[in-house]
């Protein structure tokens, strides 16, 4: 459902230590100004080096860039690091889908983020 075009990749010292994925929330006309960050890692070695930061303001730039009016995403609830680096970068939670997902045998919410692009 993704290819190159929808992936931008962070570099540090010669090699890719991160991706963000950039995509729509749902296949929908009426929803196609909005665009979604639908998946972003970096590399634990890489981490505290700004990669995540970097890939995020990527994202949204590149989202502004092909005309979306809004950019969101889901984050895991009890990912404290990822939604602390979103918020600071101006998401602002929007719903919470509560015990959504279950993970390591823990129910966790799913966070809904998002921001205005306009």
């Amino acid at each position: 459902r993704s290819g190159p075009a929808d992936h931008l990749v962070a570099e540090y010292g010669g090699r890719v230590v991160g991706y963000v994925r950039l995509g729509f929330p749902t296949p929908l006309a009426s929803n196609a100004h909005v665009r979604q960050i639908a998946g972003l890692a970096v590399a634990e070695d890489a981490r505290g080096l700004g990669v995540g930061r970097a890939l995020v303001r990527a994202a949204v730039a590149e989202a502004r860039a092909r005309g979306a009016r809004r950019i969101t995403l889901r984050v895991l609830g009890h990912n404290t690091p990822a939604r602390t680096l979103y918020a600071s970068e101006g998401f602002v939670v929007e719903g919470v889908q509560p015990e959504e997902f279950l993970v390591g045998g823990a129910y966790v919410d799913d966070v809904m983020m998002g921001q205005s692009l306009v």
